[in-house]
Order: structure tokens, then sequence, then C-alpha cells
């Protein structure tokens, strides 16, 4: 592994694949520019917490890449996991099309990031957005994973594709900004405390009303549920615990 220094960027080289990964840079930028290549060498990655604690970064321009690029897959793939966190003047960020995984905690603390927008394909890890408490606008994901929202208080609706069969554990607690939410009728299972401490939460409408039971995790037995009542569902999502045992809702 090599160091490379470009700018205020530290980058290093890869045993394993060709390309480089930024992995730190200065604490005080304000406006950086990802570079495509460095001597010749394609940027591939951000590396985990290559960004952290920026909390100064305002801008971050990514390149424009040429169609040789995309040809050899040369080109920006990965954001690792917490690059941005606590990067707290970041107000909006625009990734590549190229990026296909976001890392855990990738924006963990971003509390001034009010829009995001990525690949509607690529994987968001968990907790990739917890606690951006200004969060707005942000692409709908292809999957909900564990608190991947938590805490993300101005989200008015759920950013979820229709390609969505299950909601993660605490994926939306302390959302208070949700107040009525459809679940689509493809949603097969919501985690435990998906949406616990969701405030501001009074209807909770399911597209899909027969079959859906809860689960004790103490005598292992499924209970049924009848969600046609959207004041009651609510109520009972934002204050589900374990201590009651409840392990999630489930369709079957």
């Amino acid at each position: 592994m090599e160091e490379i220094y470009f700018g205020k960027l530290t980058l290093v080289t890869s045993d394993y694949e060709p390309g480089l990964t930024i992995s730190a840079c200065e604490e005080d930028v304000v406006e950086i520019d990802i570079p495509a290549k460095v001597n010749g060498i394609p940027v591939i990655k951000i590396g985990d917490r290559a960004f952290a604690n920026c909390r100064k970064l305002q801008k971050v321009n990514f390149p424009e890449y040429e169609p040789e690029d995309y040809l050899n897959d040369e080109v920006l793939r990965e954001i690792g996991g917490n690059s941005f966190m606590d990067c707290s003047s970041l107000i909006k960020l625009e990734l590549p099309e190229t990026v296909t995984f976001i890392g855990h905690g990738a924006f963990y603390y971003c509390t001034a990031l009010k829009k995001i927008t990525f690949n509607p394909r690529a994987y968001v890890s968990a907790c990739a957005f917890a606690k951006c408490t200004s969060l707005k606008e942000v692409t709908p994901v292809s999957q909900v994973n564990e608190g991947v929202f938590s805490h993300c208080e101005s989200l008015t609706s759920l950013p979820i594709t229709s390609k969505v069969d299950e909601i993660g554990e605490d994926a939306f607690e302390h959302c208070d900004g949700l107040t009525e939410i459809l679940i689509p009728k493809q949603i097969e299972s919501i985690g435990s405390l998906a949406f616990r401490n969701a405030m501001g939460l009074k209807r909770v409408i399911f597209e899909e009303k027969n079959g859906w039971y809860w689960h004790c995790r103490y005598d292992g037995k499924n209970r049924p549920i009848n969600v046609s009542d959207p004041e009651k569902n609510a109520h009972s999502l934002k204050w589900q615990d374990f201590d009651d045992g409840v392990s999630g809702w489930y369709r079957k």
C-alpha cells in the first residue's frame, strides 16, 4: 500500500484491485474536488472515515467521466463507512450514478444535510443517514436497512421504492416529521422499533390489511393484528418495545 498526496487529500493504493481510495482529508476543507484520476490512476472509492469530522465542508464536486472510463470501470464506485460522518456544514450532495454502494453510517450526523441524490439502485447500508436531522429530500432506497433513517426528523414521507419488501429495525425511529404514512402492499415485515418514538405519527394505513401478525420473542407465538384502524396502528408502531416481546410485524 502506497500513500499519495493530492491537495488536501490523502489517497492509498490497494494490493487487491487497481485504483485509488481516498483515505483522509484535511479537516479545515470548505470545498473539495474529487479527482477522477491521480497520476493516471482512477479514484474508485471514498474510504471509511475519509471526510469524517470535516465540519467546515460545504461542497463536494464529483468528476465527470469520459466514455472510456465507464467502459474500463475506472469510476468512483463506493462511499465507505462513516466517510462523511459529522460533516455538519454539508447542505446538499449529488453522488454520481456510478456509486453503487453507500457504507454503514456514511452520512451519520450530517445535521445540516437537506438533500442528497444518488443512484436508486445503489446498496444503502445500515444507519447511512442516521441523525441527518435536516434531511427532507433523498432518493428513494431499494432496501431499508437497520436504522438507515433513524432520527431524520425532517422527513415527511417514506423514501422507498416499490422493490422494498421489508423495513428494518429502528429504520425510522424518532422521525417526528412523519404524520401519516401508507405501508405499501409489497411490504411483508416491519422490524422491531422501526417507528419507535416517531412522535408526530398519527395515522398508519396498510394497503394490504390481511395476514398481519406480531411475533413474541418470549414464547415464540404469533399473534394476529387488526390493521384496519390507522390511529391505533400509529400508536402501536411508535410505542412497541422489546419489553413487550414484540420482535416485529409480519405478513403471511
